[in-house]
């Protein structure tokens, strides 16, 4: 099965549903994703807007029903205005017939906390028409067991909408999105609010099919038959079936022992 994806690095300008609008309807795709927090911030004022999640549950579902798309896209969305501000931190995913699936950042950055972000707790995976979707959120790329746990779920495509200025370090950031998707043997789609820096990246566990330091989008066509045979170990490649050859029983022995930090 081919999959047409498309990832956004969109303007911080204009009304978002209408750019979400224009570039759905500018390209004939399966699935396409936005950046974080492209709904519910406005990263010009630098500051929350605001919008509710019925509002954009309704405007992305028509989005996603009239063009026949999956969509992904980053939401910031309130759950307590007082005595001090709280929001999550969401990626929501949508599919023709509505919204399909939801993830909280599990780890957003100290000075998220500190301006109210609450953390989730669990990573999920959805089964799509176009096959199994994980999202984790801009940040979380630098902690690779997030991404194994969507893996051994099933994941195929993961999705990690980012957000803005990811600061001088782009390659590093894309070294690691590419490294998610070589060890987890899955496809990875980045995007990133387009201000101060920019990178989209699509890449398979074997190449990185498209990537850019520009404004727009990018696209790529996803082989999941291929992938589905790189992790059954049934195909004439490079890439290591790891989740196929890991140790379930020496990794289940140490398990506790893995989760407590040994920095020195």
């Amino acid at each position: 099965m081919k999959v047409k994806v498309g990832a956004v690095s969109p303007s911080c300008k204009g009304d978002r549903f209408q750019v979400m609008k224009e570039y759905i309807e500018s390209k004939d795709l399966d699935l396409i994703c936005f950046p974080e927090e492209y709904l519910g911030f406005d990263f010009n004022k630098w500051k929350p807007t605001y919008v509710s999640k019925e509002e954009v549950v309704t405007k992305v579902s028509e989005l996603a029903r009239k063009n026949d798309v999956h969509i992904v896209t980053g939401f910031l969305e309130l759950i307590k205005k007082r005595p001090r501000e709280k929001f999550f931190n969401k990626a929501l995913l949508f599919s023709p017939k509505g919204l399909v699936g939801t993830y909280i950042k599990t780890n957003p950055t100290q000075g998220e906390i500190e301006h109210g972000q609450v953390p989730g707790n669990k990573v999920d995976v959805f089964e799509t028409e176009i096959g199994k979707i994980a999202m984790l959120i801009c940040y979380e790329v630098w902690f690779p067991e997030l991404s194994r746990i969507a893996a051994l779920k099933g994941a195929e495509i993961i999705c990690f909408p980012t957000g803005i200025d990811i600061g001088k370090e782009d390659k590093t950031w894309q070294t690691l999105w590419w490294a998610r998707a070589i060890e987890n043997n899955a496809y990875v789609v980045q995007c990133i609010n387009a201000k101060n820096s920019v990178i989209s990246v699509i890449c398979g566990p074997e190449k990185i099919l498209a990537c850019s330091e520009k404004e727009g989008m990018i696209t790529a066509e996803l082989d999941l038959d291929r992938l589905r045979k790189i992790r059954e170990g049934k195909v004439e490649t490079e890439i290591e079936p790891a989740l196929l050859k890991r140790r379930n029983a020496f990794l289940r022995k140490i398990g506790k022992k893995m989760l407590e930090p040994q920095l020195f």
